[in-house]
């Protein structure tokens, strides 16, 4: 690897640290041999932290490294580098080497020896391996007659006269959770010098952070994401691409597949423009699964296959397929896709990677930064020269298009990522006061006190109050509004006494009640009315409908194309990230099989008078011969037979349902219902009714039952001879057969003068909520001897609506306002 020479905003990033460090220095030296434990962490935790905030790609390591090395030339100061996972760890002890002579890396788990340490020595970790509970899992920390542990290691560095330093990679993922790394860092390290490196800054995770390790200030240098692209280091944006599916088309779309087919276009077009530009190589495709599924990785690496990649060019790394060439394959230009689950995400460094498929949602900021980064970098081959302007690009495309506010979130934060050089404004200095240095604060003026400060943790207050706490607050009871005053009695809340009978406003519970017998109130039924109605029925024991429905299933034209559709128009959402600018376009987007076949499982399984399994069995039956007759080659095979069924039933599931319409009218049977009950007896007057059977509105109506049936009263002239409520699932109900197989039962049957359907009978049922899907069917219901039910709505207050099935959009419809003159040839 060739060493790099820093571009002037890292140089400027860098002497700016070493401007804190050297005032931080100055004040240790200022200190005399008298000083106590709390001065020495006191500038520490005002003066030696600084947080390095860049993106990635920005090269916030190199900086970190050089400031390591350059400060570890003018002071004795041993370091340990935390890396955020130990697959980085790797990465991080080749640059260090590579980059930085003037520092020697050491590993913590293999040589701990103290003789022959030196400033710059650099142990490269993680947090894992010395932060952990459990003693006998922390062997880099335990003496043995080998090695001193860890933090024997530290306490004989310092009485040798070395500082203690400590870089945080990744600093967002340190001490998330874990409470034993903060320990470790403030108890055992106790460092001089803290460095804390992250792409993600968020104030919150600094202030958890600074609270957990007893700091202070923590000193900001931040550089732009505009100073990396102006210096070549990082591309110009990120194009973030999604597509989305109509409403008609949501799910069945295959989001993973046409992602990857896009993603395949986009590489094969980046290698002509890179071979165009005589740059010799191999952009690196990315794409990351979801990481709760045991088989992503296989399924991804199936569908790269069948968009053309070659088996040898795909590699994959999992948690739970590790693979230890990670760091070979990045650079090794065979290789032209990896598969990964989340690990890889962060902080892996592949130059060469423009694109990246994610098969997972990105919604969370954090985790958007880190895709973004990994596709960021401007490989060396391509910096300083002119490139097409697709190749100043990195492309992510989202199989969840949910993602992409994560995505977008995360430009707008690494955007936000000012050029920040923190002045050096000393925050505690070594004063002389009296003839003796004491550690004092500087004030914002630059002022200190003349008294010793002495420094301590902070006190946080817990739950507990002094004794002798006196709380107000305002309650209301039954007898009115009153105040309670609520003591702490030693620092212990003491609830107010429940009340009780003696209790002043206090309502004891009714134990016994006073039941006044009423006279029961009769209604009987009208002679003139029907006495009984006729309902529908499916036998118990009917066999072979499902061969009624395969013999009406009738493959129109319609159909026909519906069956040989494989793909679907999408909208493509193109976002550039850090810009906002937002491109529409249409794309055709692959339909997902598996999706497809459940669908239609959904559709067979919607009637239950039919065997779904049987039913499939003998409809793949039917279309293998019309297949065959036709002479449609490559569709009569048993398997292209039924992915052409399961297109059909989910594109046009109105072909089975007449089929099974038609099978059910054959095999209904009209039956004679029970007869209607001769009264009906209420404990309490009911309103009357001029028109209903009973002569009353009966209760249980609710507001928009009840106002049909005032409608019916009010009908004009003698067009409604009588109306009666027709209750569900009653021996004497009034029924039709829906073509799910359901039953459907009409809130009224009604008498219409001169209709010339049996009694002269109307069914019909006022609907609220008409265009949910489970009423769709009742639109076109229909009764052998009643006629097809009336369905209607009351849309505003001009009165009832009919509603109407749209033949077109395959779905009911608001129709013409209703009017009874109507009625009887309905």
């Amino acid at each position: 690897m060739k060493i790099k020479t820093l571009k002037n905003y890292q140089e400027q990033a860098m002497q700016n640290a070493l401007h804190h460090y050297s005032w931080a220095q100055q004040q240790y030296a200022a200190l005399p041999d008298t000083a106590s434990a709390e001065e020495r962490r006191g500038i520490a935790s005002h003066q030696g932290c600084l947080l390095l905030e860049a993106p990635t790609g920005s090269g916030k390591t190199l900086m970190a490294a050089h400031l390591v090395e350059t400060f570890s030339a003018k002071e004795n100061v041993v370091w340990f580098w935390f890396a955020p996972f130990k697959g980085v760890v790797g990465q991080t002890v080749s640059f260090l080497k590579t980059q930085c002579a003037g520092l020697r890396v050491r590993d913590l788990t293999t040589d701990r020896e103290i003789s022959g340490s030196r400033s710059g020595d650099v142990f490269v970790t993680t947090w894992q391996t010395v932060a952990v509970k459990a003693k006998e899992k922390r062997t880099a920390r335990n003496d043995s007659e080998m090695a001193a542990g860890t933090d024997t290691l530290v306490a004989e560095l310092r009485k040798m006269g070395y500082q203690i330093g400590v870089v945080v990679d990744e600093a967002h993922h340190s001490f998330q959770g874990q409470s034993q790394a903060a320990a470790f860092y403030k108890d055992v390290l106790v460092p001089e010098y803290t460095v804390l490196i992250t792409a993600t800054p968020d104030d919150k995770d600094i202030t958890k952070w600074k609270a957990a390790c007893g700091i202070e200030n923590v000193h900001r240098i931040a550089v732009s994401r505009a100073d990396a692209v102006a210096a070549g280091l990082v591309k110009n944006g990120v194009k973030c691409i999604s597509f989305m599916p109509d409403a008609a088309s949501a799910g069945l779309v295959d989001l993973e597949m046409t992602c990857l087919r896009c993603a395949k276009e986009l590489q094969d077009d980046l290698k002509e423009k890179l071979q165009a530009s005589k740059i010799s190589l191999t952009p690196l495709l990315m794409v990351q699964v979801d990481s709760k599924s045991k088989d992503a990785a296989a399924r991804a690496k199936a569908k790269l296959l069948q968009c053309g990649y070659a088996e040898e060019a795909i590699r994959i790394h999992t948690a739970d397929e590790p693979d230890q060439g990670l760091e070979t394959f990045a650079k090794d230009e065979s290789v032209e896709v990896l598969i990964f689950k989340m690990a890889v995400a962060l902080g892996f460094d592949a130059p060469r990677a423009f694109t990246l498929v994610s098969m997972r949602s990105a919604k969370d900021e954090d985790f958007g930064v880190q895709l973004l980064g990994r596709i960021l970098r401007v490989h060396g081959k391509l910096q300083g020269k002119s490139v097409p302007d697709a190749l100043n690009y990195g492309y992510v495309l989202l199989a969840n298009p949910a993602g992409q506010e994560g995505l977008q979130a995360a430009g707008v934060r690494m955007n936000a990522m000012k050029t920040e050089m923190d002045k050096t404004a000393p925050t505690v200095a070594v004063v002389c006061v009296g003839g003796q240095n004491g550690l004092q604060l500087v004030g914002p003026g630059g002022q200190t006190t003349l008294f010793p400060t002495t420094f301590t943790l902070p006190v946080v207050v817990g739950g507990t109050q002094p004794p002798g706490t006196t709380v107000t607050s305002t309650s209301t009871n039954i007898s009115g509004n009153e105040q309670i005053e609520l003591t702490l009695d030693g620092g212990t809340l003491v609830q107010p006494p429940t009340p009780t009978a003696s209790t002043p406003g206090f309502i004891a519970a009714i134990t016994s009640e006073t039941v006044a017998l009423a006279k029961k109130h009769r209604y009987a039924l009208r002679p003139e009315a029907p006495k009984r109605f006729v309902a529908i029925t499916i036998p118990d024991d009917v066999e072979d409908l499902e061969e009624d429905c395969a013999k009406h299933f009738l493959v129109s034209a319609e159909a026909l194309l519906a069956g040989m559709v494989t793909k679907v128009q999408v909208t493509q959402r193109t976002l550039e990230v850090f810009t906002g600018q937002l491109m529409l376009d249409f794309k055709q987007a692959d339909i997902a099989p598996a999706e497809l076949a459940r669908r239609a499982q959904e559709v067979l399984l919607k009637n239950d008078l039919f065997s779904a399994k049987e039913l499939r069995k003998l409809l793949v039956t039917r279309l293998r011969s019309y297949f065959k007759q036709e002479g449609m080659g490559g569709h009569d095979n048993q398997a292209a037979a039924a992915a052409f069924l399961n297109a059909m039933l989910v594109a046009q599931p109105g072909v089975l349902a007449e089929a099974q319409k038609k099978a059910i009218a054959e095999r209904a049977q009209e039956v004679d219902a029970a007869e209607l009950p001769e009264s009906y007896e209420f404990e309490q007057p009911v309103t009357q009714s001029m028109r209903n059977i009973y002569g009353i509105y009966p209760p249980g109506l609710n507001t928009w039952e009840l106002a049909f049936a005032q409608n019916l009263d009010a009908a004009p002239g003698n067009i409604v001879q009588w109306w009666h409520r027709n209750e569900p699932h009653k021996p004497h109900s009034v029924n039709l057969m829906l073509a799910s197989g359901k039953q459907f039962f009409p809130d009224f049957v009604i008498g219409v003068e001169g209709r010339s359907k049996l009694d002269g009978v109307l069914l019909a049922d006022p609907k609220l909520m008409w265009e949910m899907e489970k009423e769709h069917d009742k639109v076109l219901a229909e009764h052998p001897k009643y006629g097809r039910a009336l369905i209607l709505t009351k849309p505003s207050q001009f009165g009832w609506h009919t509603i109407v099935w749209d033949s077109k959009q395959k779905r009911p419809a608001l129709g013409s306002a209703w009017n009874w003159q109507d009625a009887a040839g309905w």
